[in-house]
């Protein structure tokens, strides 16, 4: 019986218990789908870093020799170690294309997936390269390719075509703001076909270990005994750790989303069983009389929630688990390099729903038990009036002056918090998103505007090779009237952390800027060097601190006083002018010019010392090429906060509509048209609206925060917010609410007034 009414309540309730239903699917899909796809992409990951065994460690130098190899691997916590030669080449069909050359001996760490192709044997010639670039190049097994290094050229057959585990994520240098995978790439091939085999030097060694520790890291320094040496360990490697921040952001995403959604949910639950209890007075009553225990009666109105909330996050879980994945892993095609990616449910999805229904449960029992603790000789009666004393607004002298329609909304809201809540939280939850959507276009577009307007006012830049001698690097610079830059990886320590950054060194000139975490440009001084505010945070240290930093590969530490604190968005460490750099004793070498003048393409085939020549035009389209992934998000994001908007909104509506039935009546009859008391109702929802869109706009900036806060740690991006981005969202809220408030206003006219005004019987 009890349960034929439940059915019968539900049903008669369809549209609050709707709105439950849908916050719940909805949170719950954004929850288990967000965590489907990190723990999933995770785990793939994992499995595809140990099966072709990704390097623990990475031993950067001036030279390694078979000796320090030995010593190693004498190590019992090291299972092997391999060394290689890594430098710069160009493809010698596009010279424009720069190539990232591994010449090794041994593949057994850092192995190649292949796609297509044979393995890596040891001293076997070919080139094994990177299936994008392949793709890209119409490259296939079995071709001949030809690789340029200075003025020397290898000629070779493309063996093999796949991914690596080293380059998931890999950029060419700190200019480029996204991968370019069909423009420049890395390539494996044997030592046996470096070009100056006799003077070869393995400038780094990877290490496989069976368990990587601090401890471990310090003994291989202390092995070596070098002050040239920088050891590198995952959570300094580029690739590993981007990819790792991707997957922490989009699984922080689930948790922010899924509170906002089963919050209102929560409320709804509140509203709704207040409601349905309040009105089932008398049948409580009847039901106690009959002799049903308060147990079971209290069971009964629980098990609204909790079944609603229960199939809510039941099938919210399974349609994210199964939809979320699928469409976001072929998002990462482009941006990442990784095998194939799958979702996962995991027990955090099992626990969220349980703990979900066990809330609800709990709301429940908390929204009846003031109906069902009395004896039923009182619940059989109708309950008395609610008496509310004036508060000091009423007794005020300007309550007096307040128009009709003000007063009797001030006095509806007093009377119902918990409803007036509910529509607050879900406006704001609303703004919230959207104002979070639309900000991460403004970031995304605001880096552009940082980049290349406020930091880099150049329209190219022009890298060198590395055996150029230094005469000609300037005559370069003077014959395109540029600016010279030197760009050098160093490693930086403080007494809290070390980390792997780069120096960037500006000569004289008027094309690269450097700005303050205001946004305000500011003159390096020739006296000390500059930190950037990221790499302070990463060291913990703040400006006038002391740290100490070297070049890779150079044994020479310097220990030096943070003089300015500098903003980068893509490049992260020390920069210093030309002078303050040759006061350390040190050589300006410049790695690059930047200028204004065009300089053509084909200075790369028809020149040895040109490496790469990269345009800004060809930053900003990479940039817009990806882009539409992020309108896919800001899309989505956009669409959750309309259907957020439009569920509470309407079923706050409903609620509120079928609670003032009887004022509504008692108004018409006073006098009040159709059109005055649809103005009422609609001054109370812009009242709410406007109280949620005040609230969710900063919060909205704080999910923008907590977003930017789990970039990877060689990017810096600063939540930007446009006008547009307050037009849309408050826009966008107002719209919503005031076209839901519309569709539900309309039953003014339905009301049947004899049924609305007669007494309670």
């Amino acid at each position: 019986m009890l349960f034929r009414k439940m059915i019968r309540d539900l049903l008669k309730n369809k549209v609050q218990f709707l709105s439950i239903f849908l916050m719940s699917f909805v949170g719950m899909a954004a929850f288990a789908g967000l965590d489907a796809e990190s723990t999933g992409g995770f785990r793939s990951i994992c499995n595809y870093y140990d099966e072709y065994n990704l390097a623990d460690y990475w031993v950067d130098g001036g030279g390694f020799d078979d000796d320090e190899v030995r010593k190693i691997e004498a190590l019992d916590e090291i299972n092997s170690v391999e060394k290689r030669s890594i430098i710069n080449g160009k493809d010698a069909a596009n010279t424009d294309h720069a190539l990232l050359l591994h010449f090794i001996k041994t593949n057994s760490i850092n192995k190649c997936w292949l796609v297509e192709g044979t393995p890596f044997e040891e001293g076997k010639e070919g080139f094994w390269i990177e299936k994008y670039y392949a793709k890209a190049n119409n490259l296939s097994v079995g071709d001949n390719m030809s690789i340029n290094i200075g003025n020397e050229r290898i000629d070779g057959i493309v063996k093999g075509i796949g991914e690596n585990p080293e380059y998931v994520y890999y950029i060419l240098d700190g200019s480029l703001m996204m991968p370019d995978y069909g423009n420049y790439s890395f390539v494996y091939l044997s030592d046996e076909m470096h070009p100056d085999r006799e003077n070869l030097k393995y400038t780094q060694l990877i290490i496989d270990a069976k368990e990587a520790t601090p401890e471990l890291k310090k003994k291989i320094e202390d092995i070596l005994d070098r002050k040239d040496v920088v050891v590198t360990d995952r959570r300094q490697n580029i690739s590993f750790m981007t990819f790792d921040d991707e997957l922490s952001q989009h699984k922080a995403m689930g948790v922010m989303f899924s509170i906002v959604f089963l919050l209102i949910a929560f409320l709804g639950i509140v509203t709704t069983m207040t409601r349905v209890t309040a009105n089932q007075r008398i049948q409580i009553g009847t039901l106690k009389a009959l002799g049903f225990s308060k147990r079971t009666i209290t069971l009964h109105y629980i098990s609204y929630g909790v079944l609603i909330t229960a199939l809510g996050d039941i099938i919210g879980a399974y349609v994210g688990m199964i939809g979320f994945p699928g469409w976001i892993f072929p998002m990462f095609e482009g941006a990442y390099l990784t095998p194939k990616l799958s979702g996962v449910l995991t027990p955090f999805s099992v626990y969220g729903v349980a703990i979900s229904v066990l809330l609800a449960a709990l709301v429940s029992f908390l929204s009846c038990r003031k109906q069902l603790k009395d004896m039923p000789a009182i619940t059989l009666k109708p309950e008395a009036p609610k008496f509310l004393k004036a508060n000091f607004i009423e007794r005020s002298s300007l309550w007096q002056k307040l128009p009709f329609s003000t007063q009797w909304n001030f006095r509806d809201i007093a009377r119902n918090k918990i409803r007036t809540l509910m529509g607050v939280v879900g406006i704001a939850g609303c703004t919230m998103i959207m104002f979070a959507a639309f900000s991460c276009n403004d970031s995304i577009l605001g880096i552009l505007d940082i980049e290349y307007k406020d930091i880099a006012t150049y329209t190219t830049q022009v890298s060198f090779e590395e055996a150029v001698d230094n005469s000609d690097r300037f005559d370069y610079a003077r014959k395109y009237k540029g600016q010279l830059l030197q760009s050098v990886p160093i490693e930086v320590a403080s007494l809290n952390a070390k980390e792997n950054e780069t120096l960037t060194v500006i000569g004289a000139g008027g094309y690269v800027h450097t700005i303050d975490r205001n946004g305000h440009t500011v003159k390096l001084t020739n006296d000390g060097i500059a930190l950037t505010d990221k790499a302070c945070k990463n060291l913990g240290v703040k400006e006038g601190d002391f740290i100490k930093w070297h070049i890779t590969g150079d044994d020479k530490w310097q220990y030096t006083r943070i003089n300015q604190v500098v903003k980068s968005t893509m490049t992260q460490g020390i920069y210093m002018t030309r002078d303050t750099f040759e006061n350390f004793q040190y050589t300006f070498t410049p790695t690059s010019f930047v200028t204004n003048i065009t300089v053509p393409k084909r200075l790369i085939d028809d020149d040895d010392n040109i490496m790469a020549i990269v345009t800004v035009d060809d930053l900003v389209e990479s940039l817009n090429r990806n882009l539409g992934n992020m309108l896919q998000m800001v899309i989505l994001l956009v669409a959750c906060a309309v259907l957020l908007g439009v569920i509470v909104l309407y079923n706050l509506g409903i609620l509120s509509f079928t609670e003032k039935t009887r004022e509504v009546a008692t108004l018409k009859v006073l006098g009040f048209g159709s059109r005055k008391i649809r103005n009422i109702l609609q001054e109370q929802n812009i009242w709410i609206s406007l109280m949620g869109i005040f609230l969710g706009v900063p919060l909205g900036k704080l999910m923008m925060i907590g977003l930017c806060a789990t970039m990877s740690s060689n990017m810096d991006f600063s939540p930007v917010y446009s006008a547009k981005t307050y037009i849309y969202s408050v826009g966008g809220t107002f719209i919503v609410s005031i076209l839901v408030n519309f569709m539900f206003s309309g039953k003014v006219k339905t009301i049947n007034m004899v049924d609305a005004l007669k007494g309670v019987e």
